[in-house]
């Protein structure tokens, strides 16, 4: 029918009357109100409308799953159906063994059953590829990890004073650790989108670390450490360090050094850093400061050893150096000094000695099998003394012994003791029982009675030479000869003629 502006009007469907929001909210205020009598809202409601369920289907972008969305039917319309979602899967070329069956057919159940609609849920899927895994090492400790961990360690167990030079940034690890573990090659598999096509599977990118020095890779695929030593990643390799090369030299970056091999130092050592080795230390500066503990010899290359604060250089080897100056070093199987000794005490039960030129002034030498040197003291008569032929571990003992019973003595005549019954005090006891040790040290020493001091230069008074307890005081510059025991006279003399 026309309008009032000649304009002709559509009539709108039963749907749209029944949705119209504008009505609704009228109907629904009115609703508010208590009717008793609703039988023409019942008569309206009671109304279906008859539509055939519907289903959409669409593929995800990588086409690896199909996703649907089923309608359910209305009034006396067609139920969904397995047979048509099938088929409309096949025109969409969907390969059919990729459909779930099962799923499908449970949602089109769901949303017939349950008048709702089911809404965007997979009903096929693609396979994906699997990738290939290339054979390579995986990592049971990371070294920088690992260093990290400990030193955190450590510091939690401290108080606020905490030792900053005990934190090491080597990683350091016994003989017989798990350090990794191999995984052997894992074949990939390709793949299939929906409709069918392969997918290539792709292989994973890993950072391939080879297995190096000092490691063993079992049939097991555990990789176990040789030796003791450094353990170090470095360029996608793994090995055991059996050396520690040091080139900044040792400082709050290294911490203290405790290694089980050979340890070469080519930077500075700051003050204050213990070093500890199982083999040999090579140092090509001066060496100062610092307490040593060498497993082997120590080879201090264009310095000298420098001692400061009381620090002892301990060394089960030999020692080689070009100088030394105020230091308390022990090496059990010789000591070789280039230039000088100043001020220094040295201990050995191998042999002393020194360069062409080489001097001794002040300070004193225990060795077992003696000293070759140019010079010992100097004009000026400073106190320097040699002693020979005896084991240093006695010696250290017998003078650390003597030091205890000059300290017992001080206490016994600066205080009033309390005596025991027998009229003596404890003090007294202890004296009895240095001396009783002292006694029994020099008993059963094995003393070297062959150990010579040749001297190629000048012996300067006010040098003691020592051998096998039996002392010589030279008065008088002695030149080109040697120190040596005269048994029979009980005498240490001094000759210029050689002797066999």
């Amino acid at each position: 029918m026309p309008g009032a502006d000649g304009i002709s009007m559509k009539s709108p469907s039963l749907n749209e009357l029944l949705q119209d929001p504008c009505i609704n909210n009228i109907i629904d205020s009115c609703l508010e109100e208590d009717f008793e009598d609703l039988t023409a809202i019942d008569e309206i409601e009671s109304f279906q409308v008859n539509k055939d369920g519907e289903m959409h289907f669409h593929i995800s972008e990588d086409k690896m799953e199909v996703y649907g969305t089923f309608y359910p039917p209305c009034g006396t319309g067609k139920e969904l159906s397995d047979s048509k979602a099938l088929e409309c899967l096949t025109e969409m070329k969907i390969l059919s063994t990729l459909i779930d069956i099962e799923d499908l057919s449970g949602f089109l159940y769901k949303a017939n059953e349950q008048c709702k609609p089911i809404e965007n849920v997979i009903v096929a899927r693609g396979i994906q590829p699997v990738p290939r895994f290339p054979a390579h090492v995986e990592l049971l400790i990371n070294p920088e990890q690992y260093t990290k961990a400990i030193n955190n360690l450590i510091q939690s167990r401290e108080n606020k004073d905490f030792d900053y030079k005990k934190i090491s940034q080597i990683c350091i690890l016994e003989m017989g650790t798990p350090v990794g573990h191999r995984i052997e090659e894992k074949s990939g598999i390709s793949g299939m989108d929906v409709f069918g096509s392969i997918i290539p599977y792709q292989t994973t990118k890993i950072d391939r670390i080879a297995i190096g020095k000092n490691l063993k890779l079992f049939a097991s695929g555990d990789i176990i450490t040789t030796i003791d030593g450094e353990f170090v990643l470095k360029d996608n390799e793994i090995f055991i360090n059996e050396v520690l090369s040091l080139n900044e030299g040792v400082s709050f970056k290294t911490g203290n050094i405790n290694f089980p091999g050979t340890v070469i130092i080519k930077g500075e050592i700051e003050d204050d850093f213990s070093i500890r080795t199982g083999g040999n230390l090579y140092v090509y500066n001066s060496l100062a400061a610092s307490e040593i503990n060498c497993g082997a010899n120590l080879f201090v290359m264009n310095g000298g050893i420098i001692g400061r604060k009381k620090k002892k250089v301990v060394v089960k080897g030999q020692v080689e150096t070009v100088h030394i100056e105020t230091v308390h070093l022990e090496a059990e199987k010789g000591i070789h000094i280039t230039k000088s000794s100043l001020n220094s005490e040295l201990f050995t039960n191998g042999k002393v000695s020194f360069g062409s030129r080489g001097k001794m002034i002040g300070g004193e030498v225990y060795t077992k099998d003696g000293l070759h040197i140019n010079r010992i003291g100097s004009e000026t008569a400073v106190d320097t003394g040699i002693f020979c032929g005896m084991n240093y571990n006695d010696v250290n003992a017998l003078i650390l012994l003597k030091k205890y019973r000059f300290q017992l003595v001080e206490a016994m005549n600066s205080v009033k003791v309390q005596k025991d019954p027998e009229g003596k005090s404890k003090l007294e006891r202890q004296i009895l029982k240095c001396d009783m040790s002292l006694e029994h040290i020099l008993k059963n020493t094995v003393y070297n009675e062959n150990a010579r001091v040749f001297v190629s230069g000048t012996v300067y008074p006010g040098t003691t030479i020592n051998i096998c307890h039996v002392k010589f005081n030279v008065k008088e510059p002695l030149k080109n000869g040697f120190f040596f025991l005269d048994k029979q006279a009980g005498e240490v003399r001094f000759s210029r003629t050689s002797l066999t």
